[in-house]
C-alpha cells in the first residue's frame, strides 16, 4: 500500500461535550472514507502520537487497549501500511516498534507533533463548542502558525 492520505486534524477542548463533538465529526468522515474508498485519516491531537525513524514516521492512534500504526514515509504523505495492534500503554508500543524492524525511533513532544499533523494535513478543524475552556486548542494553533 502506497497511496497519498487525506488527514485531518481535529483541534477542540477535551470537556465532555467537545470531545462528543469531535468524536461525532471523526466518526462521519470515517464513514465518508469507507464509502468513497478513500485514504482519509481524521485526528485527535490527544489520542495520537508521532514517532520519527529513519525511513518513516510512524502515526500512532490510541484507543481502549489497541492501537493503530498508521506508517508514512518520510517527509510525505504517501501511506506504507496501516495496522492495528493490542497495547495497552507506551512499553507495548515500543515493543510493537521494535517487532516491526524499527531499531531507532524518537516519539516527538507535543508541539512538534502539532507542528508535523498540521503541516501534512490537508483541513484543520478548530472546533469551539463550549465556552467553558480557556481556548487551548486556539493556542496550540495560534503556535504552529507563529513556528513556536
Amino acid at each position: 500500500m502506497t497511496d497519498l492520505a487525506t488527514i485531518i486534524l481535529l483541534l477542540g477542548s477535551y470537556d465532555v461535550e467537545t470531545k462528543k463533538v469531535l468524536e461525532k465529526i471523526k466518526e462521519e468522515i470515517a464513514k465518508m472514507s469507507i464509502y468513497y474508498g478513500e485514504n482519509i485519516f481524521t485526528l485527535l491531537l490527544e489520542n495520537v502520537e508521532i514517532y520519527k525513524t529513519d525511513e518513516d514516521w510512524i502515526c500512532v492512534e490510541k484507543f481502549d487497549g489497541k492501537v493503530t500504526f498508521i506508517i508514512f514515509e518520510r517527509d510525505s504523505i504517501k501511506v506504507k501500511d496501516v495496522a492495528d495492534f493490542k497495547a495497552k500503554n507506551e512499553k507495548d508500543i515500543v515493543k510493537i516498534l521494535k517487532e516491526l524492524g524499527y531499531k531507532s525511533f524518537v516519539k516527538i513532544p507535543i508541539l512538534e507533533k502539532l507542528q508535523v499533523l498540521a503541516t501534512v494535513s490537508s483541513l484543520v478543524f478548530v472546533i469551539r463548542h463550549r465556552e467553558l475552556t480557556r481556548c487551548g486548542e486556539y493556542i496550540d494553533w495560534y503556535f504552529y502558525w507563529v513556528g513556536a
